[in-house]
């Protein structure tokens, strides 16, 4: 038993640092285009295509960082002939890091004058998909990741995908994926026509179900109560008031879903920003509930975090002008048309 033991332990510590030496791989930037380019994260091709082909496109600029929010919804066609040099690098999927590491290879090349954020309605959790391809465990480490179950998660992707690595180095005839049209395009913002279905429209800004209710963002402003149990009993009252304060503390664990540690990464890329003398900001940009008629209760359009503290974050204060239907693709997303009246709002305030 004790030899079965002694074995197991030996075979788990070389699993483990081989695991870990795999995740230490960097790739190149062919190949991770040729992991992007065909997939929902095609933008990630397209911004190291700007990167490494034309990075003079970047100095002097505004660069718009963050999820697809900001991919559908920032037209920077529209703000550059406004007069405002903008480039759209925002990227699906809600992440301070991948922002961060952009930042990082816009600023090795380049001088932007002015870096936007999105500003997410609630703090950030987890990892990004596509952490393991453009980040070393070493790299990640740096920018303030802890040891925690989303470490864990991006170094078994990372294994994974330096296999897939090495054997596309080993291919003598890779294959190709020619997206030129795309990767040449001028302007970062991608977007589409669809429009929701009235259906889900109707019910969102009616506020039908506590998943799509603007009330339910806003519980930590109004005692963690709805309006409709302020009739119950206190003791009722207070059991669910305790349920959701521990809801709360439960998803605000950092070893669980990385919270902390999102939060570390934006606040390095403002210092970096500052120490740079390069101006940096934080955008809203709103999402169909926030057009709803919410009242009778406390509200904010965010909830507020540690790295708000010291910067200008932009937000529109009159929204009604984006309910039309047919402004929006989905509950979250701007189509074309809703972006390109919300970025002619926000114009001004870049200015």
């Amino acid at each position: 038993m004790k030899r079965y033991l002694r074995d197991f332990l030996i075979i788990s510590v070389i699993t483990l640092v081989s695991c870990f030496l795999l995740s230490q791989k960097h790739y190149s930037d062919d190949f991770i285009i040729y992991k992007t380019i065909d997939t929902h994260y095609k933008k990630v091709a397209w911004n190291i295509t700007l990167l490494n082909n034309r990075s003079d496109v970047l100095n002097g600029s505004t660069i718009f960082l963050g999820s697809s929010i900001v991919q559908g919804g920032i037209n920077d066609s529209i703000l550059s002939a406004a007069g405002i040099h903008a480039v759209n690098m925002g990227v699906p999927h809600n992440a301070n890091e991948l922002g961060l590491y952009f930042q990082k290879r816009v600023l090795a090349k380049s001088k932007p004058k002015k870096i936007v954020y999105l500003k997410g309605k609630i703090p950030y959790k987890g990892l990004h998909k596509l952490t393991p391809l453009l980040y070393t465990s070493s790299d990640l480490f740096s920018i303030g990741q802890t040891a925690n179950l989303d470490y864990i998660h991006f170094v078994f992707k990372k294994v994974k995908l330096t296999f897939e690595y090495y054997f596309y180095l080993m291919d003598p005839h890779k294959p190709s994926k020619d997206q030129t049209s795309f990767l040449a395009q001028t302007h970062g913002h991608v977007n589409t026509n669809n429009i929701i279905q009235e259906t889900t429209y109707n019910n969102i800004l009616t506020q039908k179900g506590a998943s799509v209710s603007d009330e339910s963002f806003n519980l930590y402003l109004n005692g963690y109560l709805y309006q409709r149990e302020n009739g119950n009993s206190k003791f009722a009252q207070q059991l669910k008031i305790w349920k959701r304060k521990l809801v709360e503390l439960y998803f605000g664990i950092n070893f669980m879903f990385n919270q902390d540690n999102q939060e570390k990464f934006i606040e390095m890329a403002i210092e970096d920003c500052k120490a740079r003398k390069i101006d940096v900001q934080k955008l809203y940009i709103p999402i169909l509930i926030d057009v709803g008629n919410n009242t009778g209760y406390k509200r904010s359009n965010f909830r507020p975090t540690s790295s708000d503290e010291g910067i200008d974050l932009i937000q529109l204060e009159e929204l009604d002008f984006l309910k039309p239907l047919d402004f929006w693709e989905d509950r979250d997303h701007l189509n074309h048309k809703g972006s390109a009246e919300f970025t002619k709002a926000i114009v001004p305030l870049l200015q």
